[in-house]
């Protein structure tokens, strides 16, 4: 009578120095929104106010969805290759410069932090293959795109491979890993196709404190304040 004979869920779990215990969830209570739930090596049933919708969790939503383990604070270095062009990144203090062919200029230090966060606050769609035997079928046999974080020093390096597009998806996995994974084409648009859109706007690069004077001049007057 209590949906305990043939549990709609079993829970087991691994304690330490006691072994292991199940709890048995059963139906819910005709009153409230409590379920009936009773310890597989006791006699007594139970109220539990958890839901059920909380206890019946699938294996994507139990596993780890981050996309590269980093700390956006360590990257020093970030190179994204293409099919036809490579774009490279190198941080200096807190001052980040885009380079690729013959392009070395300082970067807009707002837009490279934001590539970073992207990556990292982005989260893995749905789990494809644990592993593939043909990366072809894939396209990450040849990747559309791979990004390589790289720490300090190159201590440690980070790379992500996007390949074939899937629906609103891309294919994608993290090198050192058998795993492919999908993400969101919204994210994967997000990463760097033109170099010229990371230069730093600035006209000039000064700290206006920094300035002791300025001179405007027309074809008409010329006008100087000094501080």
């Amino acid at each position: 009578s209590f949906g305990l004979k043939e549990p709609k869920l079993t829970l087991t779990l691994g304690l330490k120095e006691k072994g292991n215990t199940s709890i048995l969830v059963g139906d819910n209570s005709p009153i409230g929104s409590s379920l009936y739930i009773k310890l597989s090596d006791k006699t007594a049933v139970l109220l539990s106010s958890v839901a059920l919708k909380d206890l019946t969790k699938s294996l994507y939503h139990l596993r780890d969805k981050t996309i590269l383990e980093f700390s956006t604070g360590s990257i020093s270095k970030i190179n994204v290759e293409r099919e036809n062009i490579k774009i490279g990144f190198e941080k200096k203090e807190n001052n980040w410069t885009v380079k690729s062919g013959e392009l070395n200029s300082k970067a807009e230090s707002s837009q490279v932090s934001n590539l970073l966060s992207s990556i990292d606050v982005g989260k893995i769609k749905s789990f494809e293959e644990e592993d593939p035997k043909d990366l072809t079928l894939l396209g990450l046999d040849k990747p559309e795109i791979k990004i390589t974080l790289s720490e300090k020093d190159d201590a440690k390096s980070h790379v992500l491979m996007i390949g074939s597009k899937k629906g609103s998806t891309h294919y994608a996995k993290t090198e050192g890993s058998k795993n492919v994974f999908a993400l969101e084409t919204a994210l994967v648009v997000k990463f760097p196709k033109n170099p010229l859109d990371f230069l730093s706007k600035k006209l000039f690069d000064f700290a206006k404190e920094d300035a002791t004077g300025f001179e405007i001049k027309t074809q008409s007057e010329t006008i100087r304040a000094f501080n």
